[in-house]
């Protein structure tokens, strides 16, 4: 078995390279290549260590595997699925956050309602810091607006990314209005953008592990996708809607397509400009396994 270390994944990958990876493998999600564990996550413990484990197979690529995560300790496993012998164990700090990001991206560049949109970005941490660059390499925007809870986080973020024109947004408020893309990756504790701020023809990613908007932008919202339903009922603005009862989770289950749709072309996209577009991107184990198996391979 190979043991791979954390210092190891770090730029292992490019961004069109992990794009690519992202993209395949979101489309055999769709084509009924990968498989969820059940449940998609085994809970062993709460906060404040976080702990779980979340598993898939990749039919395409013959492997199994999972991710052993904790808070800031987050290791990956894979095995062959023929011999089912152990071929993998990673160090997934970096490579989690990496893939997080990009992930974002994919999806943007997918739906976004033009080329060159101004994409507002909320957080400014190291998912976000990957996800701006990721925005620049794949959509090419006008502009990225990132708006954080602190102003100093903001401007690291501005000066950690140099592919693209980053703006720091006085406020959430002001970055939200008039963004074509919309992506929160945060940690908030309470709802931080409000329905109302989002112009006709938007694309909304949420992406953050609690509650990031009132359930405004679900009802605004003419298409709907989600990359892992069972854990976007477990946690973030899904989660959030369901636990407060401003939605059931039978409202969500027969109005949500699965991003694979995108990814393979069944999607035929919005009849017209104005219409809005909610992409629950909560985090797809499936696609942290084919990174590493790609990083694997490329070692090898």
């Amino acid at each position: 078995m190979r043991m791979i270390s954390a210092a190891e994944t770090v730029d292992a990958l490019s961004i069109a390279e992990a794009a690519e990876v992202i993209a395949e493998t979101y489309k055999a999600l769709g084509n009924g290549e990968v498989a969820p564990s059940t449940p998609s996550a085994m809970r062993v413990a709460g906060p404040p260590h976080r702990i779980q484990l979340k598993g898939a197979i990749l039919k395409r690529d013959g492997i199994a595997g999972a991710r052993l995560s904790s808070r800031g300790h987050p290791r990956l496993m894979l095995w062959d699925l023929a011999s089912g012998a152990p071929i993998l164990f990673l160090e997934e700090n970096w490579l989690y956050a990496f893939r997080t990001g990009v992930s974002g991206a994919v999806a943007a560049r997918w739906l976004m309602p033009r080329p060159n949109p101004r994409i507002a970005l909320i957080g400014a941490g190291a998912i976000a810091t990957h996800m701006a660059r990721a925005f620049g390499e794949l959509c090419t925007p006008e502009v990225v607006m990132v708006a954080s809870r602190t102003r100093a986080s903001a401007e690291r973020l501005a000066g950690n990314v140099r592919n693209t024109s980053v703006v720091v947004a006085e406020s959430i408020e002001a970055a939200v209005r008039g963004a074509d893309v919309i992506a929160t990756i945060t940690t908030a504790p309470a709802r931080i953008v409000q329905s109302d701020w989002i112009k006709p023809g938007a694309t909304v990613l949420s992406m953050g592990g609690g509650p990031e908007f009132d359930v405004g932008v679900w009802h605004k919202s003419a298409h709907r996708f989600v990359d892992d339903l069972d854990y976007a009922l477990y946690q973030g603005d899904l989660s959030s809607w369901v636990k407060d009862g401003a939605l059931t989770q039978a409202d969500i289950t027969t109005n949500i397509a699965g991003i694979g749709d995108v990814a393979n072309d069944r999607w035929a996209g919005r009849s017209n400009p104005d219409e809005n577009i909610l992409a629950v991107i909560q985090g797809l184990t499936a696609l942290d396994l084919a990174l590493a198996y790609r990083i694997l391979q490329k070692k090898s």
